[in-house]
C-alpha cells in the first residue's frame, strides 16, 4: 500500500483486504488457483503472439467472501508485456501479483 492509499483507505476498507489477502494466500486457495495458472502458461506458450491469457475463478474457490465480491479472475501476462491501461468506473479492483 503506498503512501497515498493510507491516508484514503478507511478502517473498514483496510479491514476487508486483509481478510481478502489472508483468503488468496492460504494453502486450499493455492491448490485450487494453481490448475489456472498452468492452463494459462501452456495458452501462453502455444500463442507467442499473445501477450496476457486469463480465466475466472469460481467465488466457491474462496470460501466465505463478502457478498459485495462478485468475481475473482487470474489473469497470466507474458514477461515484458505492456498491456496498456485498464478502467473499470462501475468497480473497485484489486490486484495479487504471484510468480
Amino acid at each position: 500500500m503506498n503512501v497515498k492509499e493510507k491516508d484514503t483507505v478507511t478502517r473498514e476498507e483496510r479491514s476487508l483486504l486483509e481478510m481478502l489477502d489472508k483468503i488468496v494466500r492460504s494453502e486450499k486457495v493455492h491448490a485450487q488457483i494453481l490448475p489456472i495458472l498452468e492452463r494459462g502458461r501452456t495458452q501462453l506458450a502455444r500463442r507467442p503472439n499473445s501477450l496476457m491469457a486469463w480465466e475466472p475463478i469460481a467465488l466457491e474457490t474462496f470460501g466465505a467472501f463478502p457478498s459485495a465480491i462478485r468475481s475473482g479472475w487470474v489473469f497470466i501476462l507474458r514477461a515484458g508485456s505492456d498491456t496498456g491501461a485498464e478502467r473499470h468506473p462501475n468497480s473497485h479492483q484489486r490486484m495479487m501479483s504471484f510468480w
